[in-house]
């Protein structure tokens, strides 16, 4: 897992401690011994001091000092349901997980598309967001969530073809973007706040505007679902990984332009992140490399496999 930033890279294999990778050190690994059973990673606090990662059981999150391995506390949520998704908002007090019950327990819920808000101080329940019970569609499993850059609205994507934005403060749904792809994989704030991106199973970006209620401009080029997307600091590039295994850089400037296409990792694409300086992009792969590439030129500059 890539922090927003990209400058850290967080693995946790099974049996083995935390691994830590400073991205500008490159093959460098920094493992951590930790206090008590891990899981999958989910999210790094905004300031990089803490992890949310998800416990092999599949329902209770913990949360991690990086500094140390400790363990500062577990969030459980509702029984028989899974986290799929977690974001820390931008003060890092709160934190958002995406849920989906068990498939064996679908028919004991009606389903419907739901968040959890945790106060991450205490690791006490916030409150829970929930959306229309999905039609046809099947469960509403979250697979997604993102904060906006001031912390009052948080995007959900799911699985039945929607995208719900939220008063964080309330916990009141404002907006249902409909969405008539695929899978709803990957949503990103842009800088300002202005423009949501996704990334669906169809394989497109969207772009949608937080503020008014029309259609969203669609970047097609993908030939696999997109996985992560990610804005560059000045707002001006979204990147998009994909399972087709390549990353596509689009220039919101010229209105989308393809600007470029990123070849070179062996598997589907998971994550994509900017570096602060905007210059420099990192992209992590099932194939297990980590590839760092000049935005500019799409050239790439550094590869490196911590497996």
């Amino acid at each position: 897992m890539l922090s927003s930033d990209g400058g850290t890279l967080v693995r946790w294999p099974k049996g083995q401690g935390l691994q830590l990778w400073d991205i500008a050190d490159g093959p460098t690994a920094r493992a951590l011994k930790v206090d008590a059973a891990g899981g999958w990673p989910l999210a790094l606090s905004p300031d990089g001091r803490r992890l949310a990662s998800l416990h092999y059981n599949g329902e209770q999150i913990g949360l991690w000092e990086l500094s140390s391995g400790k363990s500062l506390r577990w969030f459980s949520g509702r029984a028989f349901w899974v986290v799929l998704a977690a974001a820390f908002s931008p003060d890092g007090r709160t934190l958002a997980t995406g849920l989906e019950p068990w498939p064996e327990t679908y028919e004991y819920y009606d389903c419907r598309d739901t968040v959890q808000l945790w106060d991450v101080s205490t690791g006490q329940s916030l409150r829970f967001l929930e959306g229309d019970v999905p039609g046809h569609e099947g469960p509403g499993v979250v697979c997604s969530v993102a904060f906006s850059p001031d912390g009052s609205t948080l995007a959900s994507g799911t699985r039945n073809r929607s995208i719900k934005l939220w008063d964080v403060a309330t916990g009141e749904r404002r907006r249902t973007l409909p969405w008539l792809g695929g899978y709803v994989e990957a949503v990103a704030f842009s800088p300002d706040g202005a423009t949501l991106a996704s990334g669906d199973e169809a394989g497109v970006v969207a772009l949608w505007d937080v503020a008014a209620d029309r259609k969203p401009h669609k970047l097609k080029g993908h030939e696999g679902a997109v996985h992560s997307v990610a804005f560059s600091p000045e707002g001006r590039l979204v990147a998009s990984g994909s399972g087709d295994a390549t990353i596509k850089l689009w220039d919101l400037w010229t209105g989308g332009w393809e600007r470029q296409t990123l070849v070179g990792h062996q598997g589907p694409v998971t994550s994509v992140a900017f570096l602060a300086d905007g210059l420099t992009l990192v992209s992590e792969s099932e194939d297990g490399a980590i590839k760092i590439w000049e935005a500019e030129s799409g050239r790439e500059l550094h590869s490196f496999n911590p497996n």
